[in-house]
């Protein structure tokens, strides 16, 4: 195993080099970005702000062609939100906030993009939005361009086309307001990191557009498969034979599509996925799952309860860098990130000159572990 991996890492090595490296500012350090779900309870002391540069908060949806305040989850986004937001960038000044619009689910991007005039109305509403909370941008986390969400949002041929329209809109109305107010406003967005994804959109159009753009690479594996599998790990499992790939995959997908290191912000999640009915194999490990469907778990809960207590061995894959757990006895398997595979990410980070790194969702940290490991990418 050690010398595959060694094999590996000079593969990696290999790879990077041949492509273009955006020139780093030495004195700017790498992004630390986290979406923070407005639907679950926190306040300005939940979170140590000075490890955070960016925070999205999540999520505003599209009413009527312009951005809304929409109850997800029994909760919208509000000024109570702003409120806690504006006192942690009181203690880190350079914190900057961002209104996520969209997320899984979330409808009306495609006919917001599809002609000018609803562009132009979309635009001005995300403009008059950051005005009203006194904010730093916008984050466009469209699921998806083309392919919506599998047929439950609205989506046509020609998002692809249009998506670029949408974010040359934003951009103008952004850089319009910044000559009245003085500032940069940051415009952004979530990308899958699926080759169908890159096919549906315009990365080459998009990177010289946006100021960075944010790489899912989570949710790679899970319940919907009949197999298990790491669902954000950095490398691509030699156990793994789907052909989806880990997170470098994507990072190499977009620098061949035309974004540099620095637009390209690294993904980790603050949460598991899990299986029941797993062959007990390889410690689950890439085995049969006979129960497929099962969902998500925060971090927090994770260690509560998915520990040595209560049955749970973790294990890692030093082929993925990724660690998982399992329970012979009960044959659950679960998949997730970890202060260990968080700091891979971010020596990955570090290494390739990337932009930065970012999580969903931060709440699920309750005791500020994986953020550390997150925030090791500036050291």
């Amino acid at each position: 195993m050690r010398k595959w991996t060694i094999l590996l890492l000079t593969f990696v090595v290999s790879v990077f080099i041949a492509f273009p490296v955006a020139a780093q500012n030495s004195s700017t350090s790498p992004r630390v970005i986290a979406y923070l779900a407005a639907w679950t309870n926190w306040s300005a002391q939940s979170f140590d702000a000075n490890k955070l540069t960016h925070i999205n908060l999540s999520f505003a949806r599209i009413e009527n062609g312009k951005i809304a305040n929409t109850v997800i989850d029994g909760k919208a986004v509000g000024d109570a939100h702003y409120a806690e937001l504006h006192k942690m960038k009181e203690k880190n000044p350079n914190l900057k906030v961002l209104i996520a619009v969209g997320g899984w689910g979330g409808d009306g991007f495609s006919d917001a993009a599809a002609t000018p005039e609803a562009r132009e109305i979309f635009a001005q509403s995300a403009a008059d939005y950051i005005q009203q909370y006194n904010i730093d941008g916008i984050d466009m986390d469209w699921e998806y361009p083309v392919n919506g969400a599998w047929g439950t949002i609205k989506s046509r041929p020609e998002d692809k086309q249009n998506f670029t329209l949408l974010m040359q809109a934003l951009r103008d109305k952004l850089d319009l307001l910044g000559t009245k107010t003085g500032k940069h406003y940051l415009l952004s967005y979530a990308a899958n990191i699926s080759p169908w994804y890159l096919d549906n959109t315009e990365p080459a159009k998009l990177a010289s557009i946006v100021d960075y753009v944010n790489l899912m690479t989570y949710d790679l594996h899970g319940g919907w498969e009949a197999q298990t599998g790491h669902h954000t790990p950095l490398l691509n499992s030699i156990y793994d034979k789907s052909g989806i790939g880990g997170s470098m995959d994507g990072v190499l997908r977009y620098l061949h599509s035309g974004f540099t290191s620095d637009k390209i912000n690294l993904g980790v999640a603050f949460y598991g996925r899990f299986w029941p009915g797993v062959d007990n194999k390889n410690h689950g490990l890439y085995q049969k799952a006979s129960q497929q469907g099962a969902g998500d778990i925060k971090y927090c809960d994770l260690v509560e309860k998915y520990n040595a207590a209560n049955g749970f061995i973790r294990y890692w894959d030093a082929s993925a860098q990724a660690p998982y757990l399992f329970n012979a006895n009960k044959g659950i398997f679960v998949t997730y990130d970890d202060p260990q595979s968080i700091k891979a990410k971010a020596d990955f980070v570090k290494k390739y000159e990337l932009g930065g790194i970012f999580t969903w969702e931060l709440s699920s940290d309750k005791d500020g572990v994986l953020l550390t490991s997150m925030y090791s990418v500036t050291k």
